[in-house]
């Protein structure tokens, strides 16, 4: 984040409300703006019991974060681990 913050001067960074997924899960959430491209984003970080998930949704102007989150928290929330191991048979 350090070399973010040299990269971009208005760049933040915003811890917001946790939110519980379908397989009751804990998604941490934040919220950043200010990038060098006026990048605003919303990321989830998910711990699975084998894997760590990450989930983010970028809009192109800040403006239009809020708009976004409605659809990020319905996204956050319907996730669901299933499985680490996949197997293909023929």
């Amino acid at each position: 984040m350090e070399g973010m913050k040299a990269q971009s001067p208005h760049y933040t960074w915003k811890r917001l409300p946790d939110i519980q997924t379908s397989d009751k899960n804990t998604a941490i959430i934040f919220s950043t703006s200010g990038d060098s491209l006026g990048n605003a984003e919303y990321l989830a970080y998910i711990q699975t019991p084998t894997h760590v998930v990450f989930i983010s949704a970028v809009t192109k102007t800040p403006s239009d974060q809020a708009t976004l989150k409605p659809a990020f928290d319905s996204l956050v929330r319907s996730f669901s681990w299933i499985t680490d191991k996949v197997e293909i048979t023929k």
